[in-house]
């Protein structure tokens, strides 16, 4: 009979780690060894979970995925042109208004 594989079990990373984590993430997407080994000693997480997480937070975030990214920019540019063109209308009428005496 074979014996039972070691795995061993993850361990969730906190929330007050998450935040850690998003806040150097903000400032630099990837990390050098040693700043990787330090974020892992100040979550109190394992290296390879630092390394997991970056490397999804760049794939979530379209960070390494060209295509990704340049149709998220596409998505948010066409929203900020219809932002422009409401306060654009919006500046007209009220404009207009102001017209008649």
């Amino acid at each position: 009979m074979a014996s039972p594989s070691f795995c061993p079990t993850r361990k969730r990373i906190s929330d007050e780690a998450i935040e850690r984590l998003n806040a150097f993430y903000e400032i630099k997407k990837r990390p050098t060894e040693a700043e990787k080994d330090r974020i892992a000693m100040e979550c109190d997480i394992s290296l390879a979970q630092v390394n997991t997480w970056f490397n999804n937070a760049r794939s979530r975030r379209g960070d390494t995925n060209p295509k990704l990214a340049q149709k998220l920019l596409k998505q948010q540019i066409a929203a900020l042109n219809n932002q422009v063109t409401l306060l654009q209308q919006h500046h007209q009428q009220s404009s207009s208004g102001h017209d008649s005496f």
